[in-house]
């Protein structure tokens, strides 16, 4: 799934921390995509349960090599 941890009232690291906690999920990969991370950005949507952090636009090849595994 791709999230941006940066949306007001509920934002991806929100949806990225319950899904895992749900269970129902916790096999899926999580990717945070922000225009303009915030200082501490990366550590805060890891710790939520994303599995990385993307800045905007995210490279093509970057995608491609996502949706490949």
């Amino acid at each position: 799934m791709f999230v941006d941890p940066r949306l007001p009232d509920f934002d991806g690291c929100d949806l990225a921390r319950r899904m895992r906690q749900g269970g129902g999920l916790r096999g899926a990969r999580f990717y945070a995509i922000a225009g303009h991370p915030g200082r501490g950005e990366r550590e805060r949507v890891l710790k939520a349960g994303c599995d990385e952090l993307f800045l905007k636009p995210l490279d093509p090849h970057v995608l491609d090599n996502l949706l490949a595994h």
